[in-house]
């Protein structure tokens, strides 16, 4: 097994947090997983920066189907809503 989780906290409050983990897991019958995810949490929120963030995101992930982006974004959406305040950390990202 294997890991990294890495959290951006840049001295600048107009650019984003940025967190992300991966990891890769082997078993010895040769069964293995790779996921992880990132997300970002900017303090003050440019459309812009969320536009390219995401769109980044986006078109690698279309590259394996048009259904993946959809998908990889509610997992971490709905990972990141606070329910009883009804937002969510952050502005999102993707979940593997």
């Amino acid at each position: 097994a294997a890991g990294i989780s890495s959290v951006m906290h840049p001295r600048n409050p107009h650019c984003p947090t940025m967190h992300f983990n991966y990891r890769y897991f082997e078993t010895q019958n040769g069964v293995w997983w790779f996921g992880g995810g990132t997300d970002i949490t900017p303090c003050y929120v440019d459309a812009a920066d969320m536009k390219h963030f995401h769109g980044t995101y986006k078109d690698v992930c279309d590259k394996y189907g048009d259904h993946l982006f959809p998908e990889l974004k509610k997992w971490a959406d709905d990972y990141f809503l606070i329910a009883h305040r009804g937002e969510t950390r952050g502005m999102g990202g993707i979940f593997f």
